[in-house]
């Protein structure tokens, strides 16, 4: 076997150099798309983390004026206490603790003083910010709760066994502690609140909803217009609009009547709270009903509510923070609080002319293939008045939809001429 040149080895070595390169390169990229992606996901996450490193950065010794450290203690590790406050500041920090001006300045004191006191400050200043989480985010995931929760036990054991420690805040961490784990348990109380109605569908009553406002201020929709669906019979319109309306809108032809009224619709449950949504497509969606057989129920009612002096509580997007799947459900569910003022009604007749019940699904399916109604959440922008069944083309002329692609051409012509 012939041995191997030295320049043939050189550019072996310089291959395999070559090679290892490219591929920490590629390893390299693939770290940053996928810390992109995740901030993406979780954007004040890594705002969070991004603060925090460029605290690091500010106030690591070298940079310190006035503070002379040898070369070898620059990036050894620091004494017990500060690994602890450091610790902590880890677990609690995806709540968005650093942000808190108070906990920014014990870090930096931390930093510049280098001793098991200033850590021990860090400590306090961590467990006196926790009872302020609810006033600057929403529901807490229950996996940062559980972080939380072992990072106020370490605090404990830290505190108990640095009570000797000269200058070191052990008093202070105690009396600390009963609040925040007084707040920990109130948002576990909520989390679990919004467990069940998510996933038992159990409302959640005025005066807890109005509890939970006031603690998540960030949950609060005002002065919004809110969405409500459902699907009903004759009898239902009769009682609750009058024989005069079910004539007009149900007597005859099917179609679509919008009813312009100024009314309130209080809720049906002794919770004092009833289910809406910020979309009218969702309250079309819960019109249409889920699993109803139209045989029983052939009307579909969207009411139009809130404005002025609404209040509620948004699940939708608690759900979302709290990371739980029905966030894909009901993508626009508020539960309002106490009666809310309606001012328009759409209600869609699916039944043939007379209100006579068809004898199965199936006739009303072929019936909606020969006629189409304006869909609620499209007629909640129409004036009031019934619009009666059309073909498809001229149910999407009323509405505003472009019936052909030369017409969607020309519309998107005219909007980028108004834009321009």
């Amino acid at each position: 076997m012939r041995a191997r040149s030295q320049k043939e080895m050189a550019a072996a070595a310089a291959e395999s150099s070559r090679r290892a390169e490219e591929k920490a390169s590629k390893a390299a990229e693939a770290r940053i798309k996928a810390r992109e992606r995740f901030c993406k996901r979780k954007p004040q996450v890594c705002a969070d983390q991004e603060k925090l490193a460029n605290l690091q950065k500010m106030h690591t010794p070298e940079k310190l004026p006035g503070v002379m450290v040898p070369a070898m203690a620059y990036g050894i590790q620091t004494d017990e206490a500060q690994d602890q406050a450091l610790m902590m500041l880890s677990m609690v920090e995806p709540t968005g603790i650093m942000s808190y001006v108070d906990v920014q300045d014990a870090y930096i004191n931390m930093v510049n003083d280098r001793t098991a006191a200033s850590a021990g400050w860090l400590i306090v200043a961590i467990l006196s910010a926790i009872p302020g989480l609810g006033k600057t985010m929403a529901p807490i995931k229950a996996a940062k709760l559980a972080r939380i929760k072992k990072a106020i036990a370490r605090a404990e054991k830290i505190a108990r066994r640095s009570k000797k420690t000269k200058a070191f805040p052990s008093v202070q961490i105690e009396r600390a502690i009963p609040a925040a784990r007084a707040e920990i348990a109130e948002l576990q109380e909520y989390t679990d609140i919004f467990q069940q109605h998510m996933v038992d569908n159990i409302p959640i009553d005025k005066v807890t909803a109005l509890r939970i406002i006031e603690k998540f201020p960030s949950l609060k929709v005002t002065n919004k217009a809110v969405y409500r669906g459902m699907r009903v019979d004759a009898n239902f319109i009769k009682k609750n609009f009058g024989d005069d309306v079910f004539r007009k809108c149900c007597g005859g032809d099917p179609g679509t009547y919008v009813l312009e009224i100024n009314t309130t619709l209080k809720p049906r449950s002794k919770s004092g709270t009833s289910s809406w949504s910020l979309d009218p497509g969702e309250g079309d969606l819960w019109a249409k009903g889920y699993v109803r057989d139209p045989q029983d129920k052939p009307y579909e009612i969207l009411y139009m509510g809130g404005g002025k002096n609404s209040k509620g509580l948004n699940i939708t997007k608690a759900a979302k923070d709290m990371g739980h799947p029905m966030a894909s459900q009901d993508f626009a569910e508020v539960s309002m609080i106490g009666p809310v003022g309606v001012k328009k009604v759409v209600i869609v007749n699916n039944a043939p002319k007379g209100g006579t019940r068809p004898r199965s699904i199936y006739a009303v399916e072929k019936q909606a293939k020969q006629k189409h109604r304006v869909p609620g959440a499209k007629a909640i922008d129409l004036p009031a008045g019934f619009y009666p069944a059309g073909s498809r083309k001229e149910i999407l002329k009323l509405i505003g939809v472009p019936t052909s692609l030369k017409e969607s051409i020309v519309k998107k012509q005219l909007i980028r001429v108004r834009i321009a």
